[in-house]
């Protein structure tokens, strides 16, 4: 995930949490942690299961496995 995109998620996380949270107070406004969470942690479902930017998987899928003589 890039800086870029974390940046927006979590500012659409706060926007979403405040704008429904203060102005129209709702449950709704829960839905706002959801890309709040995902930006914090570097974690994104959909990117999950579109598998998508799963950067560290390709590098270790392209080294070569280490034979170890003893």
């Amino acid at each position: 995930m890039s800086i870029i995109d974390k940046t927006i998620r979590i500012i659409l996380g706060f926007t979403i949490l405040i704008y429904f949270g203060l102005f129209y107070p709702t449950w709704w406004s829960l839905l706002g942690l959801i890309p709040l969470i995902s930006g914090v942690n570097d974690f994104c479902p959909i990117y999950k299961l579109l598998k998508k930017g799963d950067k560290q998987t390709k590098e270790k899928k392209d080294t070569p496995k280490e034979k170890k003589d003893f």
